[in-house]
């Protein structure tokens, strides 16, 4: 058996490096870190005899000798300091941390009949840490996979990055969406969507001079809506789309990338091969979460970008939730005639994203052809 001695001048525990697994439950479980920061004077020899008697029998006790509840305790307090220095280590090196989280699962969580994480506080550190890295991985190729393809391809990349980071987040209880571990994570994501936002600039940036031909021009387009559309088309004649008659563009092309817009026919994505139109109908300056339009020409292609806000009506079932809409193009001048033709369209609502490729049978086959190659021209 050990003998503990105690100084009564300022003694501290930590300075005692206590490794008893006996001690460390006192600890955990009655939470006396406050004994390590006032002095023991003479007003406070009694407490220190207590600790000293404890120590003195207790010291050489092992874990083996602890009972059942003693011993879960010692295990989660271990447990806890491992997570914890996983969950730092997520923000240095993701990927080295997310091997040790592997482990540390399939060794010391899940092995034989064991299975501690079916306690929900062992849950809850390892879901921190597996968030953590995640996110901080993700952040890390962030521009990796906004850099691939064209700018219709980096909007599409940086809806899907965030969908993915956001969900993340609510995979966390309720009751732990706040402190410290939670606010790292959560900076994370806003930190991801910054980042998202200026690589997405920074293309922009980098964009040649719009093309001369294709601006100052008042471009127009209009489908003339026949008695045979309506078998195919039903929607844009009937209900809630019945006010969409007049399917047009009609804008002009700025030098500086930006829109003059008067009208912009919101062309439908196609999912299962059916086409989904926008809830709230037409584009129009009332709806557009930003005041300008914006596009962008490269490599023969021209690209819309249509935000929308908020304007759902819970009680009529019209509009929409805030959404975006993404259009790609290969065009031509062929005379005054501006052809777009091969479309790439997105279709993307919180956390919905839908696409919609020109080059797929299912495209080819299903999508109204009257949307498919699209003539317009200068107005009259």
């Amino acid at each position: 058996m050990q003998v503990v001695f105690l100084a009564f001048a300022q003694p501290s525990l930590d300075a005692l490096k206590i490794n008893d697994p006996f001690i460390k439950i006192i600890l955990f479980k009655n939470n006396m870190q406050t004994l390590h920061n006032p002095p023991l004077g003479h007003r406070h020899w009694p407490l220190a005899l207590l600790l000293g008697l404890l120590l003195l029998g207790w010291s050489g006790c092992t874990t083996t000798e602890l009972d059942e509840n003693e011993r879960a305790l010692v295990a989660k307090q271990q447990l806890t300091e491992k997570f914890d220095q996983l969950f730092e280590q997520a923000f240095t090196d993701p990927e080295n941390a997310d091997k040790a989280f592997q482990e540390l699962t399939f060794n010391d969580l899940i092995s034989g009949d064991k299975n501690l994480l079916a306690d929900q506080e062992v849950r809850i550190f390892q879901t921190f840490v597996s968030v953590a890295v995640r996110l901080n991985r993700d952040l890390r190729t962030l521009k990796e996979k906004m850099a691939r393809g064209t700018l219709f391809d980096s909007y599409i990349a940086r809806n899907e990055v965030m969908m993915a980071a956001r969900s993340t987040l609510y995979e966390l209880p309720y009751r732990v969406r706040s402190g410290k571990k939670y606010e790292r994570v959560r900076q994370l994501v806003a930190e991801m969507d910054a980042q998202s936002r200026k690589i997405i600039d920074d293309r922009r940036a980098a964009l040649p001079p719009a093309p001369a031909e294709l601006t100052g021009t008042e471009w127009f387009w209009r489908l003339p809506l026949t008695q045979d559309l309506e078998l195919t088309m039903p929607d844009l004649l009937a209900g809630a789309y019945k006010g969409l008659k007049d399917v047009q563009f009609d804008f002009i092309l700025q030098p500086d990338y930006t829109m003059n817009t008067k009208r912009f026919f919101l062309l439908p994505s196609q999912s299962d091969g059916l086409e989904v139109y926008d809830a709230g109908g037409d584009w129009s300056p009332e709806k557009a979460e930003e005041p300008t339009l914006r596009y962008a020409v490269y490599d023969g292609k021209i690209f819309f970008r249509i935000p929308l806000k908020n304007n759902a009506d819970m009680v009529t079932g019209k509009g929409g939730v805030e959404r975006e809409w993404y259009y790609e193009f290969s065009y031509r001048k062929v005379g005054n005639k501006l052809i777009l033709s091969q479309p790439r369209i997105g279709n993307f609502i919180v956390m919905i994203q839908v696409v919609t490729n020109s080059d797929t049978e299912n495209f080819k086959n299903n999508y109204p052809v009257e949307f498919q190659e699209i003539t317009l021209t200068p107005k009259p």
